[in-house]
């Protein structure tokens, strides 16, 4: 079985210095970092952050390990990169195996039916 990429681009910026990704590697081995640095992010981000973190929980019990997830800052340069080739006006922007999916927020029947139709 061959596992898919999922790339989502949006607004992660590293709020310790580090990326996301290993925010959440942190958080999973459960080593505790101060919380009076997550008050100088931006509401709107948290918010979107949280959201696609939900969506991604979800995903990932729904496909059981059939999709890799890659979180791409925008405003890294792979960011700057993907947003021009893949010419990206809003995110977060989903992509699937190098093809865009859609961007923005979406509820989470509407993202598991596009992600069924790609992966089928």
């Amino acid at each position: 079985m061959r596992k898919n990429l999922l790339e989502i681009v949006g607004n992660f910026p590293a709020v310790y210095s580090i990326c996301w990704r290993c925010i959440l590697t942190v958080k999973a081995s459960k080593i505790n970092l101060p919380a009076t640095d997550l008050e100088n992010v931006p509401d709107e981000i948290k918010n979107e952050y949280l959201k696609i973190s939900h969506l991604i929980e979800q995903l990932n019990s729904i496909f059981l390990g059939k999709i890799n997830f890659r979180f791409i800052d925008s405003k890294t340069l792979l960011g700057v990169w993907k947003t021009i080739r893949h010419r990206i006006r809003k995110t977060p922007c989903f992509i699937l195996n190098g093809k865009k999916l859609f961007e923005g927020l979406s509820t989470i029947e509407q993202l598991k039916n596009i992600i069924e139709k790609h992966i089928a």
